[in-house]
């Protein structure tokens, strides 16, 4: 029995000297990388969050390298060439392995698997999952496997993606506004509220746009009715 307890002790106290050997280091806030030695023999790191004296995990995956984007206000998790990406307080953005992260004016492009990623750090906002995109003034057109469509800046989905071509028209402030979109072969005249004009009003418009010729397939014309 002795024998056991003294095992045990010394079990415990082996443990508590393991613990105490992994390597800490901050990353941002209440965000902390611990090191270890991987399986293959790699130094890693787990990703945990700090608070209030305890410790719980952000994720328990092993991380080749983890450094803070200050401009994009992400935490990036490597695993070897790609990364995911959470925020100071811990929480995960997006649900891609990223390959590449590019800085814009307000917010971050994020390349991954999966398409393209945008993340705002003022708002906290990201958008998932692009083909291609597009931000005129405070709307985002967005291209995904069967179109475009559009969104605006606090992550409302205002047209599906499903158009060929897509424009805002008749502009008269950031609410009020109309649509000219080509779906199917057909242009389609709406609202912003996507009440429909009748054939007539969205033939009448389309003929302006071809006058017009635009050299992309979304925007912001000026056309006015």
């Amino acid at each position: 029995m002795r024998k056991l307890l003294f095992c045990a002790v010394i079990a415990i106290a082996v443990l508590a000297g393991c613990q105490k050997s992994a390597k800490r280091a901050q990353v941002v806030g209440n965000i902390y990388t611990e090191e270890f030695i991987a399986d293959d023999g790699r130094v890693a790191y787990r990703l945990l969050s700090v608070a209030n004296g305890i410790d719980d995990f952000v994720m328990n995956n092993l991380y080749t390298k983890v450094v803070y984007n200050e401009q994009a206000g992400l935490i990036l998790a490597y695993c070897d060439k790609t990364f995911i990406c959470f925020t100071p307080d811990g929480k995960r953005r997006g649900f891609d392995d990223y390959k590449k992260i590019d800085l814009k004016d307000g917010y971050a492009e994020l390349k991954g698997y999966n398409g393209i990623s945008l993340y705002f750090k003022d708002k906290d906002q990201i958008y998932a999952n692009f083909q291609d995109y597009s931000i005129v003034g405070d709307k985002i057109f967005a291209k995904g496997a069967n179109g475009w469509g559009l969104y605006d800046m606090e992550h409302n989905y205002l047209q599906d993606m499903i158009y060929d071509k897509l424009y805002i028209i008749n502009q008269k402030s950031a609410e009020e506004y109309d649509i000219i979109r080509f779906y199917d072969g057909c242009w389609e005249l709406v609202g912003s509220d996507d009440s429909v004009y009748d054939d007539d009003s969205a033939n009448e418009v389309a003929g302006l746009v071809e006058e017009l010729n635009p050299t992309t397939d979304v925007g912001v014309l000026d056309i006015s009715f």
